[in-house]
């Protein structure tokens, strides 16, 4: 799995999505996510392997627990039935059951079905961003945490709210991919069941661009929806970019120029924008230049062993952030990084989709070596797991004010590997740092 394929958000009520690492359609992590016998946050866990050895593609959090979606060893691609268990928030499984999706009707559907279907297309490459649009569209419906994952919904008429909300708000890029996951859905491409034409304004459009290919770059353009899509050469999606996103942004201490888009809370898109991919967005749009303005609301950070960079939304660190693998150099490393995941720690990164995982956390300041585990981290806690002994595990809950002061005290403070296995190690530094936990 490439850097593409993990987004900027951090996996709160987000989504993990596993894809194969030679697929050249990685989805976003939101989103779209990222491809950990348990990589935890500080309530909750991420099953991705089970006893079976049956291969994870998709995984999920939420103020109910998680959802982990398996593919069978006896997997059919012409009869998808895929293996779907959840856990509560305290570990216990409350649910098992096998998805068949041929089955699976979104005008009458409980979380788990829908959750195995989306990451069904997304799996398979007939969406790949139709975990997070899944997910997020059940984060608007599911914003009072009055359902279950066993409550049936009219999905079509969730979607298409989301739809709505995304033109009403000006975010084409968002109603595009919400678009895209309903017309990916069984009787999706009936729009006229829910009278999707409308909503309101949907078919204005006054920019029709046409594909273009550079020698590193293709832009897709949505014209309904008003954003590009862009690939790099080796065919992977690096964003999702709004028609009127598409502007230099440029960083003064580094005078590096990025494109960035954003998509709603800890979920953008962002790509460093050499000359080559300005030329050809300008190219596409005919213009001679792109408008340009000091990069503001974003900070550039730099992950202290691998010289790798990524980018942070301000306000939202420890939620995540932007990987922005910029040179050869830089992928080698990546690469490395999660090699040493996966070799290191057995019992807890079972393939290569969990390393990059785990990889993609350490470079964001959201995952840590030690000797014997990884401590994990986001902004609304902690957790230590143990490759050998379960038993050592445990977590801290605590805000995200107190994340960003911990972030900055690790930043000046370098920890021996033994010492961050230790919880009273842990206990002294929030304590120091004036933690309200």
């Amino acid at each position: 799995m490439g850097i593409n394929g993990i987004s900027s958000g951090y996996y709160e009520t987000g989504y993990i999505n596993i894809k194969n690492k030679v697929n050249t359609e990685r989805a976003s992590f939101a989103g779209n996510m990222g491809k950990t016998a348990a990589a935890q946050n500080a309530s909750f866990a991420l099953h991705i392997s089970n006893e079976a050895g049956e291969k994870a593609i998709g995984c999920a959090t939420d103020r109910n627990g998680s959802v982990t979606v398996y593919k069978p060893k006896d997997f059919d691609p012409s009869h998808p039935v895929y293996r779907v268990k959840a856990w509560d928030t305290e570990g216990n499984v409350t649910a098992e059951r096998m998805v068949d999706v041929a089955e699976v009707d979104p005008n009458s559907a409980d979380y788990l079905d829908m959750f195995a279907y989306s990451s069904h297309l997304a799996d398979s490459g007939k969406c790949p961003d139709a975990q997070g649009a899944f997910t997020g569209a059940n984060a608007n419906y599911n914003a009072d945490g009055g359902h279950s994952y066993f409550d049936k919904a009219d999905w079509f008429g969730i979607i298409r709210d989301m739809m709505q909300m995304q033109y009403d708000a000006g975010n084409l890029a968002g109603y595009a991919k919400y678009k895209q996951f309903w017309d990916s859905l069984p009787s999706g491409s009936a729009l006229a069941a829910y009278g999707l034409s409308s909503i309101q304004g949907a078919d204005c459009v006054e920019s029709a661009y046409e594909e273009y290919c550079s020698e590193n770059y293709k832009i897709v353009p949505d014209n309904e929806a008003g954003c590009f899509d862009i690939y790099n050469k080796q065919g992977e999606k690096m964003g999702v970019f709004d028609y009127e996103d598409i502007k230099v942004r440029q960083d003064a201490a580094t005078g590096k120029a990025f494109l960035i888009s954003e998509h709603g809370t800890a979920c953008y898109d962002a790509v460093v924008l050499d000359g080559e991919l300005q030329a050809a967005l300008q190219k596409v749009m005919g213009k001679e230049a792109l408008e340009t303005e000091p990069l503001k609301d974003f900070t550039l950070h730099t992950h202290a062993e691998t010289g790798i960079q990524f980018l942070v939304k301000d306000g939202e660190e420890g939620r995540g952030g932007k990987v922005l693998l910029q040179s050869a150099a830089d992928e080698a490393k990546y690469e490395a990084l999660a090699q040493t995941y996966l070799s290191r720690y057995p019992n807890l990164v079972h393939d290569e989709q969990a390393a990059y995982i785990w990889a993609d956390l350490e470079i964001k300041g959201l995952a840590r070596r030690t000797n014997q585990g990884i401590v994990s981290m986001g902004y609304d806690g902690m957790a230590y797991h143990d490759n050998t002994d379960f038993g050592n595990n445990w977590r801290i809950a605590f805000s995200a004010d107190t994340y960003r002061a911990l972030y900055e005290y690790l930043e000046k403070h370098r920890l021996r590997m033994e010492e961050m296995e230790q919880f009273s190690v842990w206990q002294d530094i929030l304590d120091s740092i004036g933690s309200s936990r």
